[in-house]
């Protein structure tokens, strides 16, 4: 103990909470017979993405500390909480006001170099060091410095304290801070991941945790940069083929928006595409060895799902596992399948995982060109498994290869460095000469968006087209402002593209009439073939028609209808909406009578093929019609009755809608027939005011007494 007395001279022992000095409280916590200084800090987070520091060039703080900033906190005063103390350390020393202040969870101590508190000072106590209370909170905005007494203003740090992104700083920071971070629940998700990755490898302070240069997209299997080949800006793919691999076999690829690469999901991936068959033979080996232990999981116990994991290496480009977990002889024999896609024509684009060089098709309905089924032996495990005794050793390396990706995502977004482009070199000089000022470029690309050739094919865009290329590109520079890739956002300084709402196309009443009428009446001006065709569909024309326009089902639910889904008795059919929900949906004589006559007569006399026996409508094939027949139809008849107006089977439901309304002026009513799951949707396409309403409107209000 040090010889200084404190206030009323009362001398310090072990096991004290606290002592006055020089009318200054000052509180102790005890490890032992060691003294230490209890704290508070307080972190403060900026839209999410910023934490505010002081930040110093070298390790030159004015107190003993390992890292090269500060933030704001102190001990803990007798009068307040430490959840107030922090705040007001906050407030004081950052000049900073913040809101939603909570305790993080973490707490650490800190030790001090032996005589730091005495130096330029007096003491009657040594602190051993510090006991830190991580807060965390969300800013606000500044603080006003005239609430502040002089003694507790930190004029450094008010001066020179910033937000930081936590991207750039998290390298400096302290174990301690990230994992504060972490638990806030105040940062993004994909934050979330970035810190988690980098206290899985390194929780120890005194470790460098900066890594080597790895990009882990480089393939060594192939020329594949980021997983893609890039010529000029798009996609190809190097040998011209995809493949993707499944533990069952896929006839027809479905897109779903989930990531459907989770072992305990169906099938049906639009996911992990790859250029190079050995990857898609690994990663499909890798859903294998996942899907067994899943049943294993299920069957018996967590830990055998725990023990018998395995992981993607990042390095290797192999699947690993653990040697003393793994046992070989619960995947021998087993199959799964790798499929060959052809992706000409298809939406092919940059998979979103970190750690696998993937591509993603968001198309649905193509079908594989070939599908192999794989078995599992001894020889296919050895080549392409990674079994060892070193698993966690795996992981780390696996994540810190990560880590360099992380910081530098971005330029496997963009597959080439930009920064040595030529044309982009060109730009910059433009714009730093004055030649051109940021956003003129985007304007450019708007007017040739407008009209441009492609393949000798001219394309047009019109509002809609040019809006949404226009937010596509907006999305993609606010990706890399908010991530402070670039510094500045040119596509803000650019207006998009207005639109116009446009008049609902519909058929009147006295067009439903004709269109139905005609349908009756055509074989009047038809000879021969088309005589002959026309008689054999008039009646299943005629009422598909009358039930789309006496109904307003879509198109989609009308050609899945089946025989048993159609009721007389009570007058309804049996339709399946969005999401698979089924729902009763009534129809009035009109088209009861005209399903009856087709269902009786045509329908009656038709034998289906194999497979289409239940279907209600049939195709002069003897199939169950499709919705491009039924489009097909429904424009060869209404050409003739409305030639100016483009009619399709979307148009006809629309006009139950419009009609349904304006009889029953009942928005839910008809929201819930045409089975809209929002009534504003129903409000926007069939609540239009009609041009008799607005007649009407002209003579309502009377400005002077007759």
């Amino acid at each position: 103990m040090n010889e200084i007395m404190p206030d009323f001279n009362k001398p310090i022992k072990v096991g004290d909470m606290s002592f006055v000095y020089k009318n200054v409280y000052h509180p102790i916590v005890w490890l032992g017979e060691e003294p230490y200084r209890p704290r508070v800090e307080l972190l403060a987070i900026k839209d999410r993405r910023y934490v505010f520091l002081r930040r110093y060039d070298k390790n030159d703080s004015d107190e003993n500390y390992k890292y090269n900033y500060r933030i704001p906190g102190g001990s803990v005063d007798a009068d307040s909480t430490k959840e107030e103390q922090a705040k007001a350390e906050t407030n004081e020393e950052g000049l900073i006001e913040v809101k939603d202040v909570k305790f993080s969870g973490v707490s650490y101590y800190e030790l001090y170099k032996p005589g730091f508190l005495l130096k330029g000072g007096d003491m009657p106590i040594e602190y051993r060091g510090t006991i830190n209370d991580v807060f965390v909170a969300n800013y606000v905005g500044p603080y006003d410095k005239k609430y502040v007494e002089e003694k507790d203003l930190d004029n450094d740090m008010a001066k020179n304290g910033k937000f930081h992104s936590i991207v750039t700083v998290a390298k400096d920071l302290k174990p301690e801070h990230i994992r504060a971070l972490l638990y806030s629940g105040m940062i993004d998700d994909d934050l979330v991941q970035f810190l988690r990755r980098m206290t899985n490898d390194k929780d120890d302070p005194d470790v460098n945790r900066s890594n080597p240069t790895l990009n882990p997209f480089n393939d060594s299997m192939g020329n594949i940069v980021g997983g893609v080949h890039v010529t000029e800006g798009d996609i190809v793919i190097p040998g011209g083929r995809l493949y993707h691999a499944s533990i069952v076999k896929i006839d027809e690829f479905e897109a779903r928006s989930l990531d459907l690469g989770n072992i305990d999901q169906k099938p049906g991936w639009t996911t992990f595409f790859f250029a190079d068959r050995t990857l898609a033979l690994r990663f499909g080996l890798m859903r294998l060895i996942q899907n067994v232990t899943w049943e294993l999981f299920n069957t018996r116990t967590k830990s055998d799902w725990i023990n018998l994991k395995c992981r993607w290496s990042t390095i290797d480009k192999k699947p690993y596992v653990d040697a003393s977990k793994f046992n070989p002889n619960l995947f021998l024999d087993k199959v799964f399948y790798i499929h060959t896609v052809n992706p000409d024509r298809l939406n092919v684009s940059v998979g979103n995982d970190d750690k696998i060089p993937e591509y993603s098709i968001r198309e649905s309905g193509y079908k594989p060109e070939c599908v192999e089924e794989i078995l599992v032996d001894v020889s296919l495990m050895r080549d392409n498994l990674i079994i060892t005794n070193e698993f966690d050793k795996f992981d780390k390396e696996s994540n810190a290869a990560l880590d360099d990706y992380t910081r530098g995502y971005y330029s496997v977004m963009l597959n080439r460095d930009y920064n040595q482009d030529p044309v982009v070199k060109k730009l910059k000089d433009a714009i730093d000469g004055g030649e051109l000022n940021p956003g003129d470029d985007i304007e450019e690309y708007m007017e040739y968006l407008k009209v441009y050739k492609r393949d000798e094919e001219l394309i047009t865009n019109n509002e809609k087209g040019l809006s949404r290329k226009m937010s596509a590109l907006r999305s993609f520079y606010n990706y890399y402002f908010k991530h402070q890739i670039i510094s500045k956002n040119p596509t803000l300084l650019v207006d998009m593209p207005k639109l116009h709402e446009k008049a609902i196309i519909r058929l009147d009443t006295d067009e439903v009439a004709l269109l139905l009428d005609y349908v009756e009446s055509a074989g009047n001006t038809l000879t021969g073939q088309a005589l002959t065709y026309y008689k054999k569909t008039k009646d299943r024309d005629l009422a598909i028609l009358t039930l789309l326009l006496g109904t307003g089902i879509r198109v989609s639910e009308c050609v899945g209808l089946d025989l048993t889904d159609v009721d007389f008795k009570n007058q309804g059919i049996t339709v399946t909406r969005k999401g698979g929900n089924q729902m009763v949906v009534y129809f009035g004589d009109e088209v009861s009578s005209a399903l009856e006559t087709y269902i009786k007569g045509d329908r009656k006399a038709i034998t289906p093929l194999s497979g289409h026996e239940n279907a209600l409508f049939l195709s002069t094939q003897k199939k169950r019609m499709g919705v491009q027949a039924v489009e097909n139809m429904v424009k060869k008849y209404a050409r003739q009755v409305t030639p100016n107006k483009k009619i399709t089977p979307h148009k006809l439901r629309s006009t139950y809608g419009t009609s349904l309304y304006k009889e029953t002026g009942d928005i839910y009513l008809v929201a819930d027939v045409l089975g809209h799951k929002d009534v504003n949707t129903t409000k926007k396409h069939y609540a239009a005011i009609d041009e008799n309403r607005r007649r009407q409107a002209a003579g309502a209000v009377k400005l002077r007494e007759s």
